[in-house]
């Protein structure tokens, strides 16, 4: 079973990029892929100085997304106020509200 999700992964790809995580980078993507692997060597540590070992590297990795998520969100919302800038200073009102910008950031 295991092997049938990890050949479907590589040929089918996860489905990433909806309209709710957008801005999220690659890296980013990476990062809580890395995270979510460390969780689950945390769940399956069978003593408890390797649990806590594994925590420690969870904790670490968490921190690090999070960090990483808010900082690709500042990223995004700043090039999409940039676009908005642009589209007003053109007077271009059509493309400012057509592509919807405004209602993205909020």
């Amino acid at each position: 079973m295991h092997q049938q999700k990890a050949s479907a992964e590589t040929v089918i790809e996860r489905k990433r990029d909806t309209n709710r995580e957008c801005w999220i980078s690659d890296r980013t993507w990476n990062l809580i892929d890395d995270r979510k692997e460390a969780k689950k060597r945390k769940n399956q540590a069978f003593t408890r100085p390797r649990a806590q070992a594994e925590a420690v590297n969870y904790s670490k990795l968490d921190k690090e997304v999070k960090k990483s998520c808010k900082q690709d969100k500042k990223d995004w919302i700043e090039s999409k106020c940039t676009e908005a800038q642009e589209a007003a200073s053109r007077n271009d009102i059509r493309s400012l509200y057509s592509s919807r910008v405004p209602k993205t950031i909020l």
